[in-house]
């Protein structure tokens, strides 16, 4: 039963981790930026702060494969995680 709850942790971190590393993908093709957030910028800023934003969502989605793979960083990870999701978050 313990083995099953832990496979079942790792693929969902490897999950989670998958989804929140697509958005750097964004990062390398600026110009998909207004595609795949559905606004349009106008400006060098706003390029540079949606750029910002799936950089940060890759490392996040670095971090939970990196936690699938070694149960002793889950925690942590799950931690900030919850924290960089939470709508007060965002600055």
């Amino acid at each position: 039963m313990r083995s099953a709850a832990r496979i079942m942790g790792m693929l969902l971190f490897a999950a989670v981790g998958l989804l929140n590393l697509a958005p750097g993908l964004l990062a390398l093709a600026p110009s998909q930026l207004a595609t795949a957030y559905g606004v349009v910028h106008t400006d060098a800023t706003s390029e540079l702060l949606l750029r910002h934003r799936a950089v940060m969502l890759a490392l996040l989605g670095v971090a939970l494969l990196a936690a699938a793979a070694v149960p002793n960083w889950r925690r942590p990870v799950l931690v900030v995680a919850v924290i960089g999701k939470h709508p007060s978050s965002s600055w």
